[in-house]
């Protein structure tokens, strides 16, 4: 049995001009300022009664001050959840072995469970406040920082038209870490671990998936790329059951947690509903999405020699370029 084979420094993300470590001090302190400030905003909605039980302030004027002030603090928070989630990132997605990061990273989930509870009160109270009968238009010209959010304060008064109860919307984002999400990084991990077996120069090695992935579009010798294309299929057949899991936790919760927000349609009309009143777009819009996202089985691939041919392309799964 050969040794393993030394790889060097594998390529990775340089993060340092965000934070030094995962263990520094400034990432430290990055993570406790988010959770401190998640929870000032907690006093804040429950001072002002953010709910869609809550109390509505009389004037125009009185609710844009309280959506501005929700506006500035949601914003602070939500960069720098940003930050923090994309220097965690850099780490998970070049090393997925990477135990610490992964780590780090289900401590920040934890904490910004609560940034969608309190979204959601939000939406609610705000849908509230315009089924009352107050002007959104004039709500958003009664202050600079709500004209600054035209579209977003429209959007969301239109999606609170689709939410559930708090409680069940509260229930929701805390088992979202152990439903789609905990699937969904399931299968990022798994698919970013696979290594198959690959014959070059007549050396037999097992690369990772990405890299054969790379040899199957790059390579300039034809059989190579055609023979990566093979072994790509086949190592995603093995794992057909693994993914088919991934994939239906993910569809499965999302498809328990839209059913009760899901408009009512007639049966013959195709169901879109979930993309739309979810989305900005519109149903042609999600019509051309979709068509954009159907597989290409034939692109044009560039032989040693300069001539095109015809090669098929797999459905793939993302393995994530350098997981």
């Amino acid at each position: 049995m050969s040794s393993e084979k030394d790889l060097g420094i594998m390529p990775h993300w340089e993060l340092s001009n965000i934070y030094p470590s995962l263990e520094s001090s400034e990432f430290e302190d990055a993570v406790k300022d988010l959770s401190t400030r998640i929870k000032k905003l907690d006093q804040f909605l429950d001072k002002e009664q953010i709910s869609r039980e809550g109390e509505i302030p009389s004037s125009i004027e009185g609710i844009a001050v309280i959506v501005s002030e929700y506006l500035q603090m949601t914003n602070d928070i939500l960069a720098l959840a940003g930050t923090i989630g994309a220097f965690l990132y850099g780490y998970i997605s070049t090393d997925s072995f990477n135990t610490l990061a992964k780590r780090k990273e289900s401590e920040f989930e934890r904490i910004t469970v609560q940034i969608h509870k309190q979204e959601v009160l939000f939406k609610g109270w705000l849908g509230e406040v315009v089924k009352q009968g107050a002007d959104l238009g004039g709500l958003i010209a009664a202050n600079p920082a709500a004209q600054d959010h035209d579209f977003f304060l429209q959007e969301t008064v239109e999606q609170s038209k689709y939410l559930m109860s708090d409680e069940g919307e509260a229930l929701a984002s805390e088992l979202s870490l152990s439903g789609g999400s905990a699937w969904q990084k399931l299968q990022g991990t798994v698919t970013s671990q696979i290594s198959v077996p690959f014959e070059r120069e007549g050396v037999i090695e097992d690369i990772p998936i990405a890299e054969l992935q790379n040899i199957c579009s790059y390579d300039p010798d034809e059989q190579t790329r055609r023979r990566a294309f093979e072994a790509e299929i086949k190592a995603w057949e093995s794992m057909r059951e693994s993914l088919a899991a991934c994939m239906n936790g993910v569809k499965g919760t999302v498809l328990t947690l839209d059913a009760p927000a899901r408009p009512t349609r007639p049966e013959s009309e195709p169901g879109h509903e979930h993309t739309e009143h979810q989305g900005s777009g519109t149903r042609r819009g999600t019509e051309l999405q979709q068509q954009a996202a159907t597989p290409r089985h034939l692109v044009r691939k560039s032989d040693g020699a300069g001539e095109e041919e015809e090669q098929p392309q797999p459905q793939r799964m993302d393995a994530g370029a350098g997981r």
